[in-house]
């Protein structure tokens, strides 16, 4: 009888014929991500671990209305951690998140960076940036920490406010 591949293996054959360069970078970022699951411990009790995105991210569950928090690195060199929130809830816990920026930054230990994208419908971003080497090790290290005190401080302040 004749087998027949899944679509999705069919799909990385097909890529993997037609760019081997493009499969191999996407092959070594989800290598990357998987590493940083399996490696990072949260202090939080509640803290789920992350789970895959795309290929160049991965994201942290947090309550509502975060939603969850994305780690990412780009192909231009960029990396970091970053909440985003809508709407009216997401405006106003926003503006409280601000108005706490010096203690949060102080638990984290990194700068937050706010950023509110559009008005209405309200979007607003708030981030912290790698500024390290682009070594993958150390970035790792750096995910693994920042991760584990954003989402404990996140958690704790919105366990707080809602």
């Amino acid at each position: 009888p004749l087998m027949l591949s899944t679509e999705m293996e069919s799909n990385d054959a097909a890529e993997a014929i037609v760019d081997p360069d493009r499969k191999a970078q996407r092959d070594s970022h989800r290598a990357f991500w998987q590493s940083f699951i399996d490696a990072v411990a949260f202090d939080h009790p509640e803290q789920p671990k992350p789970r895959h995105g795309g290929h160049g991210w991965v994201r942290m569950a947090l309550p509502d209305p975060a939603k969850w928090m994305t780690a990412y690195r780009t192909k231009d060199g960029s990396a970091g951690l970053f909440v985003t929130l809508r709407d009216e809830e997401g405006r106003s816990l926003f503006s409280d998140l601000e108005a706490s920026q010096k203690t949060l930054q102080k638990e984290i230990g990194q700068s937050l960076r706010f950023h509110q994208d559009a008005d209405n419908p309200f979007k607003g971003t708030i981030s912290i940036d790698y500024a390290g080497a682009m070594d993958a090790d150390a970035l790792h290290i750096w995910l693994l920490n920042a991760s584990n005190k954003a989402t404990s401080a996140f958690r704790t302040f919105l366990a707080q406010y809602s």
